[in-house]
């Protein structure tokens, strides 16, 4: 807080699309134990870094997407992000979370941004809650200059949004995560991913630079070539894209890797494939995409394991604890010891 009481917002570098991860990641349990479908959604041309509070603007979505989660049993809840007004040194974004819940009546939707407000008292008792996160939301926008508002048909579901405006940051429209180069070597299969999932899908492989095509069977995708990855749904058996790269007529340059899609929060993949959870996050996508697809150095002595680290950048490294030379320990040690130090890996 201010002397004045008044709040102080951050500024500092904010990825948007590591916003609306944590956001999923932090309330993705919920609709699933729901039964409903959570995703975001990011608009053509929408700046991916910017300068502002990553923490007021996570919680002002955070109460949105609560807000929804609490009103609807059934169908989607979806996050929309879209550019009103830019240019070369900020944006006007807007912030929609769209549900399929029970709706505002038009005379409760004038008051519901005021403190300790719900629709009616009845709204309380069955849903609990007493409405503060909509009007922190609409003070937090406002604060970062914009407002917040609602559109809503009871009975058919409800839009609750904001709006606010935000220094870019340098190359704004760059996305910070970067896809392998395996993946953007041939196509992306799609393969009974269902909407709204299907969408946002394929948004965040654009997103990533890597091009995609929906095909309506396992058996299609298997066939057309080059296919670097396929992705399948929740429903789909995988056995005959797996029987069709172990054949004798298929060539190591002709296997995909697989991802399968899943909204079980614990489970084990298919053979020789990744799992993606819902809701899916674009982070998680491209994490993904770079284990499934990544050709692993294997050395067998620490010493040498040790100079590898040195002229690479791994993501990822598993160490033997027993290996000759230095054990894993020790090589674990050196590297962490080397980072430190911020060593020229040359």
């Amino acid at each position: 807080m201010g002397p004045t009481g008044q709040l102080d917002l951050e500024e500092i570098d904010v990825d948007l699309r590591g916003i609306l991860d944590d956001v999923l990641g932090l309330l993705g349990h919920k609709p699933i134990e729901q039964k409903l479908d959570l995703v975001a959604r990011v608009g053509p041309a929408v700046p991916a870094l910017l300068v502002g509070d990553p923490v007021r603007l996570r919680q002002a979505l955070i109460n949105l997407v609560g807000n929804a989660l609490k009103f609807t049993e059934e169908g989607s809840i979806e996050i929309h992000v879209d550019w009103l007004r830019k240019d070369d040194r900020s944006a006007e974004l807007r912030f929609d979370v769209i549900d399929t819940g029970v709706g505002v009546p038009l005379t409760a939707q004038r008051r519901l941004f005021e403190s300790f407000t719900q629709a009616d008292s009845s709204t309380s008792r069955h849903y609990g809650g007493t409405g503060l996160g909509l009007t922190i939301t609409r003070q937090l926008a406002e604060l970062m200059g914009g407002k917040a508002g609602l559109e809503s048909k009871p009975g058919v579901g409800s839009t609750f949004w904001f709006t606010v405006r935000l220094p870019l940051q340098h190359g704004a429209l760059r996305p910070r995560r970067q896809a392998p180069a395996e993946a953007k070597e041939g196509e992306i299969a799609i393969v009974g991913v269902e909407e709204p999932h299907l969408g946002a899908l394929i948004e965040q492989l654009d997103e990533l630079a890597c091009r995609t095509r929906v095909d309506s069977s396992i058996e299609a995708a298997s066939a057309r070539k080059p296919t670097v990855v396929t992705i399948i749904g929740e429903r789909v058996n995988p056995a005959p894209l797996l029987a069709a790269a172990q054949s004798d007529d298929s060539s190591e340059d002709d296997e995909a890797a697989l991802l399968q899609v899943t909204s079980a929060s614990l489970g084990k993949a298919p053979a020789h494939a990744g799992l993606l959870r819902l809701p899916l996050r674009c982070g998680q996508l491209c994490d993904s995409l770079h284990v499934i697809l990544s050709e692993p150095d294997l050395e067998a002595d620490g010493l040498v394991a040790l100079q590898m680290s040195r002229q690479c950048s791994y993501d990822l490294i598993f160490m033997d604890c027993h290996m000759p030379g230095l054990d894993g320990y020790e090589a674990t040690a050196a590297i962490r010891a080397q980072e430190g130090t911020g060593s020229d890996p040359g």
